[in-house]
């Protein structure tokens, strides 16, 4: 069975989660609670960059970075690699999401806390309400030729974007700007409402991140 080494939070690994629930696949999901607990993990030298998320696949071994294990289980489910012009519109929008994350963390992981409070303050009024629009927009475009039947985030497929979308969408920081983007909150609830997402969030442990 697959095992998953993780803190116990969502962090970079929630996306990892979200993938092998959609794809119907059971693994162990081990989470760990401190760094002492990491030390031997990482003295073993399993971990190419010395950092967790990993995942042990009983066939491939040790795979880290988070986006590249989605994309790899994406691939071999058949939520990536099938239309190279889709593949692009799935790797862009996750790149987008990806630097949003970045600006978020650089705000939230301040070291000054006077400069924190001011990033945040900043990151939430105008930069998180600026890429939410932008990620509707894009929802909107490349839904347009079918109006009438929701899509997902690259069109009618779904595909590894819409995971981590959803993440994204379903972490507490962005929560609360979604009622203004109306598209998005329907986006997340018809994400959220497929047989297995629902089934992995009813049993997802509560965290506080």
């Amino acid at each position: 069975m697959p095992r998953l080494t993780y803190f116990n939070g969502r962090g970079r690994a929630e996306i990892i989660r979200l993938m092998m629930a959609e794809c119907g696949m059971d693994f162990e999901d081990m989470r760990i609670n401190s760094r002492e607990e990491l030390k031997p993990i990482r003295d073993s030298g399993v971990l190419p960059f010395g950092q967790i998320p990993c995942l042990e696949l009983e066939d491939l071994g040790v795979l880290v970075q988070s986006v590249s294990i989605v994309r790899l289980l994406a691939r071999l489910n058949h939520y990536y690699g099938n239309d190279p012009v889709l593949d692009y519109k799935a790797d862009m929008i996750v790149d987008g999401i990806q630097d949003l994350g970045h600006k978020y963390g650089a705000a939230a992981f301040a070291t000054d806390d006077n400069k924190k409070a001011s990033l945040l303050e900043t990151f939430k009024a105008e930069t998180l309400p600026t890429w939410l629009g932008y990620f509707q927009n894009i929802l909107r475009t490349n839904n347009q030729a079918s109006p009438d039947v929701p899509g997902y985030i690259t069109g009618p497929d779904f595909t590894y974007a819409d995971i981590v979308l959803f993440d994204l969408l379903d972490r507490t920081w962005a929560t609360e700007a979604l009622p203004a983007f109306e598209d998005l909150l329907g986006y997340k609830e018809r994400v959220a409402n497929r047989p297995n997402i629902t089934a992995y969030l009813q049993r997802r442990p509560q965290t506080s991140w």
